[in-house]
């Protein structure tokens, strides 16, 4: 990633990735970043996930949202995307 970090989505190799639960926790990620869009997962929801109190990243309250629209579309947003992903990657 350009930004700093290791996208655990790219483990799945598929376009919509869907990691298991267990596959997060055995990771234990350091930082999460959400991508929202209406009806997706929310930070909050995350958190309150059932063992996610385990992880580094909501332990230390590194679970971040930042909208779809600058992480996943091509385009001129892609760069706020790619500045706030190195803000929250790189303090």
């Amino acid at each position: 990633m350009k930004a700093g970090g290791l996208n655990l989505g790219g483990i799945a190799r598929v376009e919509w990735p869907v990691l298991p639960t267990a596959m997060i926790c055995r990771l234990d990620p350091d930082v999460i970043v959400i991508a929202t869009y209406p009806g997706s997962a929310t930070r909050d929801s995350l958190v309150r996930r059932e063992g996610w109190d385990r992880l580094s990243a909501v332990k230390s309250g590194h679970v971040w949202e930042l909208p779809a629209r600058v992480v996943k579309r091509s385009g001129p947003g892609v760069l706020e995307g790619l500045e706030r992903l190195a803000e929250i990657l790189a303090p």
